[in-house]
């Protein structure tokens, strides 16, 4: 069971909901500033909750993409820096197709301004999902390419 108190520990007093098991009924009909702020902090608690499917996808698939990218023998060759990012974007956009399609429906599908700000599924996802071995692993392959 989830701790009742907030997630992971932390209290969240101006959160609508108070657990991860349901989706909530913001950003189903329509997206305003405040649905998007509530979205993003729905979305960085259910991947960082162990319980959480979403949590279970990107864990998954980051291990995959970090076991491919990041644990090398030898001297991670630049050659790999183009398919590495090429792979970190489809996975980040194929996250979003399945957020935008079975939990937030009026989520845009290409990138739209909201008050000043640009929705997009880089500017919603990135922030959340650049972990310490994603962001590593490109991190040593770009320097690898830049060093050549």
């Amino acid at each position: 069971m989830l701790n009742p108190s907030g997630y992971g520990g932390r209290a969240r007093n101006s959160s609508p909901f108070r657990d991860l098991d349901f989706i909530p009924n913001f950003c189903i009909a329509a997206v305003d500033r405040d649905g998007l702020e509530l979205l993003r902090n729905y979305l960085t608690d259910a991947f960082q909750c162990a319980y959480h499917p979403l949590h279970g996808l990107f864990e998954k698939l980051s291990n995959c993409f970090y076991s491919t990218y990041s644990c090398w023998k030898y001297t991670p060759h630049s050659i790999l820096c183009e398919p590495a990012m090429n792979e970190w974007i489809s996975i980040v956009s194929r996250i979003y197709t399945l957020v935008l399609t079975v939990m937030f429906p009026a989520l845009p599908k290409d990138s739209i301004m909201i008050e000043d700000e640009l929705v997009s599924y880089q500017s919603l996802l990135y922030p959340i999902l650049m972990t310490q071995g994603i962001y590593s692993a490109l991190f040593v392959l770009y320097a690898s390419k830049c060093s050549k």
